[in-house]
């Protein structure tokens, strides 16, 4: 039997997603909840919260990890301080949608706020460097499948690409890990662009059980 992740990644909490619903399925299964952050989008985008909402998220006991887009990793690319809508503290990891930030500025960056960072990979391993959790993804949040799952054994790793309610329990099979890893997904757990808690809980039970 496949290894289950130690936790699923859903990613794009939005405006109209009821954080009591939340919660309950938190209390249910192991999950990290993808807040996604860009100065450009935010409360404009169903997958980019309002500030109010980003507020209320962070009040929550929810586990979290904010994804920075846009001006934010723009701004970690040419080695200036992030501008964030709140403070990170209530976020346990920070994901940096980019592939133009190095490890260097990523890990600096994290050490500054005491968090760690995760970084996106391509190809058909993860990179050697262990001062950041890395992301394998194809897809970038677009939902596109792939056959590429690479080992990275004794590290924690992350997979992304096309994963849903319907692929979730075939690509932990492919997976096959032996050591920590999680999934993401973004773009298959919505519905009109919002975030879809019932395609969430499906992912859950095909990955997890009831």
């Amino acid at each position: 039997m496949a290894r289950a992740p130690d936790f699923i990644t859903f990613t794009g909490i939005d405006d109209r997603t009821p954080i009591e619903a939340l919660e309950d399925l938190s209390a249910r299964y192991p999950i990290e909840w993808g807040v996604l952050l860009d100065p450009a989008q935010q409360g404009n985008v169903p997958r980019f919260p309002s500030q109010q909402t980003i507020a209320r998220v962070a009040a929550s006991g929810l586990r979290l990890a904010a994804h920075l887009c846009g001006a934010h990793t723009e701004a970690l690319r040419d080695g200036e301080p992030a501008h964030m809508p709140l403070a990170l503290a209530r976020f346990a990891r920070i994901q940096i949608n980019s592939h133009t930030v190095g490890v260097t500025e990523a890990s600096r960056f994290g050490a500054t706020i005491g968090k760690r960072c995760i970084l996106p990979c391509t190809g058909d391993r993860f990179p050697d460097a262990e001062a950041v959790d890395w992301l394998h993804d194809l897809s970038g949040g677009r939902g596109l499948a792939t056959g590429a799952w690479p080992p990275y054994p004794g590290r924690l790793a992350g997979y992304a690409g096309g994963i849903g309610p319907d692929t979730a329990a075939a690509v932990v099979a492919a997976i096959g890990a032996e050591g920590p890893y999680w999934i993401d997904m973004e773009s298959r757990i919505r519905t009109d662009d919002w975030l879809d808690l019932e395609l969430c809980e499906r992912v859950c039970r095909a990955v997890y059980g009831a």
